[in-house]
C-alpha cells in the first residue's frame, strides 16, 4: 500500500522542523513524504536535506519551475504522486503538529470507507484540528467552532458550492479521487475545496469529529485563520468596500463549479448532485435576470453556513447586477 504525504513548502524555516518531527514520529509508519518547495529565499531547503539525510522516506523533488503559488504546488505534488500510483495521499501544511496517531485514524476511516462504497468510489476524508499561536499555546480546542462551521453530514454539496469546510491539512484521499480530481484545475479557489467539492458530487466525503494537528497561527501564515467573530469586528466592517471582494469571490466559486461538471457527468452516481452544480453554474450567466439568479440558486440550493454567511450571499444575489 503507497501512501504519500504531500508537503507544499515556501519560506517556513521557522517551523519545518517540527512538522516533519511530528511526522517522523507517527504511529503508522509506512508513507512517503514528498516534498516540493515553492522558491523558498530563507533556509527552508537546507533544512529538508539535512532531514533527507536523515530519513529515507523523506524526498524532496527535484523541480526548476519555482514560484507557482499554493494551489499549483499542490496539484503539482499531487500529479506527480498519481503518477507513482499512489493508493492514498494527505495533504500537509509546513507550519501544522500533526497529532502522534493523525495518520493512523485518517488511514483507518479511509479504508472503512472503501469497505464501506468500494474502492472505485472517490473518497475524501477531513478531521476537525485545533488552533494555536505561534508558541504553540491553545486559542481554540476546535476550527470549525472557531469559524462557525460544521461538516455538512446530509448534503455537503450545496454548502461548498459556495464556501469550503474542510482544511487541507487534514484531508487524506483515496487513489479514486486523486485520478478524478487531478490536476487542479485552472481557476480554482483552493486545492482542498476542490478536492472536497469533487468528492461530494461524485464520491463520498467523510469526517472525523476530533482534532489531528495543531494549525499553527502566526503572522507569515500563507493561508491564516481568523475566528469568526473577529471578521465581524466594527474595524473590519465595510460592507460597501466588501461588497466587490464578494462578488469577485461567488463568481470564482461559480468557475469552479463549472470546471467540477468537466470531471464527467458520468462518474457521478448522485444525479441529483451533479444537477445542483449545473444550476449553481447558470447564475454566472450574465444575461440572467435577478429572478433568474435566484430561481438558479434555489434549484441549486446552495446555501452557506449560519445566519450572517447567509444574509450576507442573498443580499449579493439580489442587489449585485451581475455576479
Amino acid at each position: 500500500m503507497k501512501l504519500y504525504i504531500l508537503l507544499a513548502t515556501y519560506n517556513g524555516d521557522a517551523y519545518i522542523d517540527e512538522q516533519i518531527a511530528s511526522i517522523c514520529s507517527q504511529t503508522y509508519t509506512n508513507w512517503k513524504l514528498l516534498i516540493r518547495d515553492d522558491g523558498s529565499t530563507d533556509s527552508t531547503v537546507g533544512k529538508i536535506k539535512n532531514l533527507v539525510l536523515q530519513d529515507e522516506r523523506i524526498e524532496l523533488l527535484d523541480d526548476p519551475t519555482g514560484n507557482l503559488g499554493v494551489v499549483a504546488n499542490f496539484s503539482k505534488l499531487a500529479e506527480i504522486a498519481l503518477s507513482r500510483n499512489a493508493d492514498y495521499i494527505m495533504f500537509c501544511d509546513q507550519d501544522d503538529v500533526w497529532n502522534y496517531d493523525k495518520i493512523e485514524i485518517s488511514l483507518n476511516k479511509l479504508l472503512e470507507a472503501e469497505k464501506k462504497y468500494d474502492k472505485s468510489t472517490p473518497i475524501l476524508v477531513h478531521t476537525d484540528l485545533t488552533v494555536v499561536d505561534e508558541n504553540r499555546e491553545l486559542i481554540s480546542s476546535s476550527f470549525l467552532r472557531f469559524q462557525h462551521l460544521h461538516h455538512p453530514y446530509t448534503d455537503p454539496v450545496r454548502t461548498l458550492l459556495v464556501h469550503n469546510v474542510v482544511t487541507g491539512s487534514t484531508v487524506s484521499m483515496n487513489y479514486a479521487l486523486l485520478k478524478l480530481a487531478t490536476p487542479v484545475r485552472e481557476g480554482v479557489i483552493m486545492h482542498d475545496w476542490w478536492y472536497a467539492l469533487a468528492a461530494a458530487v461524485y464520491g463520498k466525503l467523510e469526517f472525523i469529529p476530533s482534532a489531528t494537528l495543531s494549525y499553527r497561527q502566526h503572522c507569515t501564515n500563507v493561508e491564516g485563520s481568523v475566528g469568526f467573530y473577529s471578521k465581524l469586528s466594527l474595524s473590519n466592517v465595510n460592507f460597501f468596500g466588501k461588497a466587490k471582494h464578494y462578488s469577485q469571490k461567488l463568481k470564482c466559486s461559480i468557475r469552479q463549479a463549472c470546471a467540477i461538471t468537466k470531471l464527467g457527468d458520468n462518474n457521478s452516481n448522485n444525479n441529483s448532485a451533479i444537477s445542483k452544480v449545473h444550476y449553481f453554474c447558470q447564475m454566472g450567466d450574465d444575461s440572467l435576470s435577478v429572478f433568474g439568479r435566484i430561481n438558479a440558486l434555489q434549484n441549486s440550493k446552495a446555501c452557506p453556513q449560519g445566519i450572517i454567511r447567509r444574509f450576507a450571499f442573498y443580499m449579493l444575489i439580489l442587489f449585485i447586477k451581475s455576479v
